[in-house]
């Protein structure tokens, strides 16, 4: 598993649209580790990132996502949803593997903190619909923000809602800049 001040693992991929995304980069980046796009919690993250895209872009800060997705469903999913952020499809589970994301049970990851505070964000999950199922929805999310090569802050899922609040990002970022 990373940790803040580590080099963040070099890779260049072609999202399904848009420009390539290089880690390392002259741009500041989140790196978002998703589910299936399959999944009704990668939707609704993905819909945050979309409603919280500005605030990013203000500090400079570009957005990927990483799913295990086949690269066919991304290609429908992308524009239906209307995804501004490049999603880069890695079905294989390369980049999931170097970068050390969902390496615990994914049963236990699966059901663990699936308590009532987060049944609520179930349901809000819902509401985003879901696709065609998929033989991949097993990984659980992460989230990495890498400025320089280096990682400014890193976040492994311990169940499937969790995700390091988009605020948090934001404030670590603002502090590195102090």
């Amino acid at each position: 598993m990373l940790s803040i001040g580590d080099p963040a693992p070099s890779f260049e991929r072609q999202p399904v649209f848009g420009l390539p995304v290089q880690v390392p980069s002259s741009t500041p980046l989140l790196l978002c580790f998703v589910r299936s796009l399959s999944s009704p919690l990668t939707r609704q993250r993905l819909a945050e990132l979309q409603e919280r895209n500005s605030d990013f872009d203000v500090e400079g800060i570009r957005i990927a996502a990483i799913t295990d997705s086949e690269a066919e469903l991304a290609q429908d999913f992308v524009p239906r949803y209307h995804v501004l952020a490049p999603v880069i499809c890695d079905p294989e589970q390369v980049l999931f593997k170097e970068w050390g994301v969902g390496g615990h049970n994914p049963v236990l990851g699966r059901l663990r903190g699936l308590g009532v505070a987060n049944v609520r964000g179930a349901f809000r999950a819902l509401k985003h619909g879901v696709g065609p199922i998929e033989r991949r929805q097993l990984r659980l999310p992460a989230q990495f923000l890498i400025k320089d090569g280096k990682i400014l802050a890193a976040h492994y899922a311990q169940s499937v809602g969790e995700d390091l609040g988009l605020d948090a990002l934001l404030a670590a970022f603002k502090a590195s800049q102090a």
